[in-house]
């Protein structure tokens, strides 16, 4: 089975709540990251196509990827 094959399967499993979720995700991804090899960018990305649910709530991001490990931990028992 191949990995689009995965993911079909594990998307029409979903309740109707999160394939809309996944379709939203899906819609406001910047199809040029998909592009082999990525372009080289060295603009700054558009970011007004982004959820924006921390806009505004995240302000001091100096320390932002501080926990970035500990994050993953958390996730792991999902792989």
């Amino acid at each position: 089975m191949t990995v689009q094959q995965q993911i079909a399967e594990r998307v029409m499993s979903l309740s109707d709540e999160g394939a809309e979720l996944v379709e939203q995700l899906l819609n406001g991804l910047n199809p040029l990251y998909f592009v082999n090899p990525a372009p080289n960018r060295k603009d700054k990305p558009d970011v007004s196509k982004r959820f924006g649910a921390g806009k505004g709530i995240i302000v001091n991001t100096d320390a932002f990827d501080s926990m970035n490990e500990e994050i993953a931990e958390l996730f792991k028992e999902f792989d």
